[in-house]
C-alpha cells in the first residue's frame, strides 16, 4: 500500500499549530494514504460529514461566516466598534491559518510558498480571498496584498520558530504513522514543544496585534488584559 505523503502531513500540521497557538479548538487532523485517497475513501468529520480530500484539519472556522465586519444598527457605536475590533483579530488569525499549511509544507519541501499555494494550498488561498473580499479588499487591491504579506510574515514567524518547527515535526510524524491525531494529542505535542505553555481561549484578541518577534519567541499571553504590542 502506498503510504501517506509527508508533505500533506506537514501542511495539516501547520494548520493545527495555528489553532493551538492562538487558543482555538481543533477536533482532529486526518491524512489518508495515497491508496485510500485514490480509492475514494472519505474523511468523516467529528460532526459526521464526509470530506473528499487527501487530508483535512477538522475544526470550526476561526473567523465565522459571514466573514465581514458586523453591522448592527441597534448597538451603540462604541459597542459595535469593540465587537468589530475583536472580529478583526479573529479575521487576522484565520488569514494566518489560510497560509500556514503552505508555509509549513514549503519549509519541509524546501520550495517556495507560492509553489505550495498553487498545489495543495489552492483551497486555502481561495478561502483567504473570500475573507479579504468580505472585508472590502479586492483580490488585486493594495489592502489585500498588504493583508497577505502580513499574514504570511506571521505564519512564517510561527512556522519557522524553534518551538513551532518542533511542534509541526511532532504532529507530522504522528500523522505519517497513524493518519489521525485528535485535539488531546495535538495539545500534548504542542505543549511539549512550547515548554508546557498553553494559550487559554479568547486571550489573544486582548493582546492583538502581536509582533513578529513575539510569535517567533513563542510568546503566549496569560490573561485577557489588553497589552501594548512591543514596537
Amino acid at each position: 500500500m502506498n503510504g501517506r505523503r509527508p508533505l500533506a502531513c506537514h501542511h495539516e500540521a501547520g494548520h493545527a499549530l495555528v489553532h493551538w497557538y492562538f487558543g482555538y479548538s481543533i477536533n482532529q487532523v486526518v491524512v489518508l494514504t495515497a491508496d485510500e485517497f485514490l480509492d475514494g475513501v472519505p474523511i468523516v468529520t467529528s460532526r459526521g460529514f464526509e470530506v473528499r480530500c487527501e487530508a483535512h484539519c477538522d475544526a470550526d472556522d476561526i473567523h465565522d461566516a459571514p466573514y465581514g465586519p458586523r453591522i448592527a444598527p441597534s448597538w451603540d457605536e462604541e459597542d459595535l466598534a469593540e465587537h468589530n475590533r475583536l472580529r478583526a483579530a479573529s479575521r487576522d488569525v484565520e488569514l494566518i491559518n489560510c497560509l500556514a499549511g503552505a508555509y509549513a509544507e514549503a519549509a519541509f519541501r524546501g520550495v517556495s510558498v507560492a509553489t505550495c499555494l498553487k498545489g495543495g494550498g489552492k483551497g486555502d488561498l481561495s478561502h483567504f480571498h473570500t475573507i479579504a473580499g468580505a472585508w472590502g479588499w479586492g483580490q488585486r487591491s493594495t489592502e489585500s496584498a498588504r493583508a497577505k504579506q502580513l499574514a504570511g510574515a506571521r505564519a512564517e514567524a510561527l512556522i519557522r520558530s524553534p518551538m513551532g518547527a518542533a511542534a509541526i515535526k511532532s504532529i507530522a510524524e504522528s500523522l505519517l504513522e497513524r493518519g489521525k491525531v485528535d485535539e488531546d494529542e495535538i495539545g500534548r505535542l504542542c505543549r511539549t514543544a512550547y515548554g508546557d505553555k498553553q494559550c487559554k481561549p479568547a486571550v489573544w484578541p486582548g493582546h492583538w496585534p502581536p509582533t513578529l518577534a513575539q510569535i517567533h519567541a513563542g510568546h503566549i499571553p496569560e490573561s485577557a488584559d489588553r497589552l501594548r504590542a512591543a514596537s
